[in-house]
């Protein structure tokens, strides 16, 4: 329907401005990013943050609809903003490549077996826990991200990551044979 269409695109761009690099608004380090800054998680409610889970929560839907438009013949008048949108997001998830990822062999906090790895809260920041691993949730949000990122540009990058999530919180699971459900401990 025409109507959701241009409703979800305004929206999007909309989500896009409130970029804090387009707002010029600066975080607990004075800079300005790609992605989305909030108070509601810092110590003092005041300074503020990014969030990984975040970017992954507002990058997963926008990044679906960029591979429904590569796919569907009558989507393709929405080209322009599925590229725009994508640039874009490769901008929010490459912020994250310089904060906060530990692979295996710098894992201090040993969570990770070989072919592992996490996020961290940035250390320094203004956090109760700045330097802990994000719970798995909001770290294996993103990384659903990272998996259509990969879909979207062929950037193994994207992949191995996304892969090293996974592997961290299939190793966390755990099988109730009562309820034959898996679950992990929060």
């Amino acid at each position: 329907d025409s109507f959701y269409l241009r409703t979800f695109l305004t929206h999007v761009s909309a989500v896009f401005q409130n970029m804090d690099v387009r707002r010029e608004v600066k975080d607990w380090e004075g800079v300005s990013w790609y992605g989305w800054s909030t108070t509601r998680y810092s110590v003092d409610k005041k300074t503020r943050m990014r969030s990984l889970v975040g970017a992954g929560l507002i990058g997963l839907p926008v990044a679906k609809f960029i591979s429904m438009v590569r796919a569907s013949d009558t989507l393709q008048r929405c080209r322009a903003e599925a590229n725009e949108y994508l640039s874009l997001l490769e901008l929010v998830v490459k912020q994250y490549d310089r904060e906060g990822w530990v692979d295996h062999a710098e894992d201090r906090l040993g969570i990770t077996a070989p072919g592992e790895g996490y996020y961290i809260f940035p250390r320094k920041s203004p956090r109760w826990c700045d330097g802990a691993n994000l719970p798995l949730n909001q770290q294996d949000e993103f990384g659903s991200l990272l998996l259509e990122m990969y879909k979207l540009t062929g950037n193994k990058e994207y992949l191995e990551k996304a892969v090293k999530l996974g592997r961290v919180l299939r190793r966390q699971l755990i099988w109730d044979e009562e309820e034959s459900i898996l679950h992990w401990p929060y």
